[in-house]
């Protein structure tokens, strides 16, 4: 990424400035972010956890990432309960009584967990996220600290000023064939993660169904037979 001295616009290619013809100098995407967060009040405090996706929080990240999915909340609970030397919980996504009539995703999600909490036991200081022992790498940890990064100025509304500098990053990610996490997060697969969405919950309906059929129907043949019963009597 290079920036300009004079303009501070951030250019991803050229050698000399569009705007005022001054050379351009070459910045880290860390640069760009904390120059860029001291020229705009921040409402959001730096450091702080953010812990689980509430309502809230997926309302604003739905709005802006455009995929309302799932799917979506899921992975990026997964990516916050990464983050801290401790887990403070157990379920990557906690539990609510929607689940109830989402039983896939219910199973799916305690069977990620399980996994979850087996296989990431080790901890990096640097991106403060823990890990799978022998599988983290410079390109993950900065992809790590960037995911979070995101997350935050999309909460604080930072997002808009921050954008462009994510977007060129992931640019030049592109051309080197690493992993990036503002690419990561765009809603390119949002209609499957609806259809998966969808075909889970009429999945949970038809066993639901399935279930009140076995429990009730045994009664109301028990309560029909014993009517035909009482009739007899009478008559």
């Amino acid at each position: 990424m290079r920036v300009c001295p004079k303009c501070y616009i951030f250019i991803s290619t050229g050698m000399c400035c569009s705007h005022c013809g001054a050379d351009l100098v070459d910045i880290s995407m860390e640069e760009a972010l904390m120059h860029t967060r001291k020229r705009f009040i921040r409402r959001y405090v730096q450091g702080k956890n953010i812990g689980h996706v509430d309502r809230h929080m997926q309302y604003i990240f739905a709005s802006y990432f455009g995929d309302k999915s799932i799917t979506m909340i899921h992975r990026i609970n997964k990516h916050l309960l990464q983050y801290g030397r401790e887990y403070d919980r157990f379920l990557i996504r906690p539990f609510n009584l929607s689940d109830i009539f989402n039983l896939p995703w219910l199973i799916y999600n305690l069977l990620d967990s399980n996994f979850f909490h087996m296989r990431y036991d080790s901890y990096c200081s640097e991106c403060d996220c823990k890990y799978v022992a022998g599988t983290h790498t410079p390109e993950k940890c900065q992809y790590n600290q960037m995911f979070l990064n995101i997350l935050k100025d999309a909460l604080s509304g930072e997002i808009v000023h921050t954008k462009k500098i994510y977007e060129l990053k992931a640019i030049e990610d592109k051309k080197k064939g690493v992993r990036n996490a503002f690419d990561d997060l765009q809603p390119r697969w949002r209609f499957l993660h609806i259809l998966t969405d969808f075909l889970s919950i009429t999945i949970s309906i038809f066993a639901w169904t399935i279930v009140l059929v076995y429990i009730f129907l045994p009664v109301m043949i028990f309560l029909l037979r014993k009517a035909d019963l009482y009739q007899g009597l009478s008559l």
